[in-house]
């Protein structure tokens, strides 16, 4: 069924635009959307038709939003905001004793569940819930009372607190450092099999990551530097593309505070001693009503100590 208000196109073409903005992708859309890439372009379409002006300009392999597009989508995206923040004010936490907790599956595998055990030590009365996103939760901020995301923003109706910054640095097996000698600076990693996690952050994909470094890819020539960017095994989950770096597959950016227990124990190491610091980080993000909650402000405590044990 179309929603439709008024005589305006319906709220899924609206909402398709959005997505397709925000991700700069009509197939990272299609997928938040569960709808197939087809339908989502053609729900653009539907409004560029209604609007008579362009609002996706498709230059492949790449989109680029017009400014019609980007006032549409802002408001759309304000509209969305609203009404989280509206939806969050009035629902209550069924169990008070349970608290739902969401995050990627590389932090809550590779940080939080390590620690949890402590948790469960110290408050052995509460029960804690985690919710595997590995969308961006920022885009769904319904269904948890604490999440852990990596962003740099802040939404209406939540308050976020700092949990830690990251760095990301460049890792690999001992075995395949040892191997590959020739690895002392970050550009002698053009040389080597790199693994690319498929990631949105800017930073923490390969061509992002040097050029964060200063080190301008784009001037390279086809067949030299740019091409060794574009070689090697994609992954679309971070926990598949460390374990490719573990099993001596390659060398795989990495979080951090995220492998910070694989390096200590070796499983990693570092490749070369370069790193980039991004502006974003861990903010735990709750809904502005759970401020005064008992059981999520003991979350939130201890999620504070353990990360300035941590490091």
């Amino acid at each position: 069924m179309s929603i439709r208000i008024g005589n305006l196109p319906p709220l899924s073409a609206f909402i398709a635009l959005e997505a397709v903005v925000r991700r700069m992708s009509f197939t990272l859309a299609s997928r938040e959307l569960k709808v197939t890439q087809a339908a989502v372009s053609q729900q653009v379409r539907a409004l560029e038709d209604y609007l008579r002006a362009e609002l996706i300009v498709r230059e492949r392999p790449r989109i680029r939003p017009t400014e019609e597009a980007l006032v549409i989508a802002n408001a759309v995206r304000a509209g969305i905001d609203g009404i989280e923040a509206a939806v969050n004010s009035v629902r209550h936490r069924p169990e008070p004793n349970r608290i739902s907790v969401a995050s990627t599956t590389a932090f809550s595998s590779y940080w939080l569940m390590p620690r949890l055990t402590r948790f469960f030590g110290e408050y052995p009365e509460l029960e804690v819930n985690l919710l595997s996103k590995d969308l961006d939760i920022r885009d769904s901020m319904s269904g948890f009372d604490i999440g852990i995301v990596y962003t740099n923003q802040s939404r209406p109706g939540f308050q976020a607190t700092r949990l830690f910054g990251e760095e990301v640095v460049a890792v690999c097996s001992g075995p395949y450092k040892a191997a590959h000698p020739e690895m002392q600076t970050a550009v002698d990693l053009l040389g080597v099999h790199l693994l690319h996690f498929d990631s949105e952050e800017p930073e923490t994909d390969w061509p992002g990551w040097f050029t964060a470094l200063g080190i301008d890819t784009r001037t390279l020539t086809p067949g030299g530097v740019r091409s060794a960017l574009e070689r090697g095994a994609h992954f679309d989950s971070y926990i598949l593309a460390t374990q490719a770096a573990v099993e001596g597959q390659g060398v795989v950016l990495g979080w951090r505070r995220l492998i910070e227990s694989m390096l200590r124990r070796g499983d990693l190491v570092r490749a070369v001693p370069e790193a980039v610091v991004p502006a974003n980080g861990y903010d735990v993000i709750l809904p502005s009503r759970l401020t005064d909650d008992p059981a999520v402000k003991s979350f939130r405590t201890w999620l504070a100590r353990e990360a300035a044990e941590d490091w």
